[in-house]
């Protein structure tokens, strides 16, 4: 495994989702500091701009626990970005609390569609 302060972030893309609080913020803005293009996935929106370094994150409201919201989520970040460098899952879900496994197992698969990416170093 390579050690993060060898890997140039400068212009990759990141997706984190769950970034704008607790431990995903803190993640959000150490990429930030390394010049990547953030990009958070949450279900509220922070209450100010997450930023380091003059550097901003973008943010998409998403519900991963949703399908329509995961579909919504996933044609805003692509029209914006043309691909993804690294997928940080900072949050997840288990089945019960009305989301059952063939759900899961359905959103899963619509991501991937988009969240292949080759390893940056």
């Amino acid at each position: 495994m390579v050690p993060v302060n060898n890997i140039n972030f400068k212009n990759k893309t990141i997706l984190i989702t769950g970034g704008t609080k607790g431990i995903g913020i803190g993640i959000t803005n150490s990429f930030l500091k390394l010049d990547a293009n953030v990009i958070v996935l949450a279900r509220n929106k922070p209450s100010r701009n997450i930023q380091s370094k003059g550097n901003a994150a973008f943010f998409v409201e998403c519900d991963i626990r949703d399908l329509d919201s995961i579909a919504k989520a996933l044609k805003i970040i692509q029209t914006r970005y043309k691909k993804l460098d690294v997928l940080k899952r900072n949050i997840q879900y288990r089945c019960g609390f009305g989301v059952s496994r063939r759900q899961i197992v359905k959103a899963s698969r619509q991501c991937n569609r988009f969240w292949i990416t080759k390893p940056i170093y």
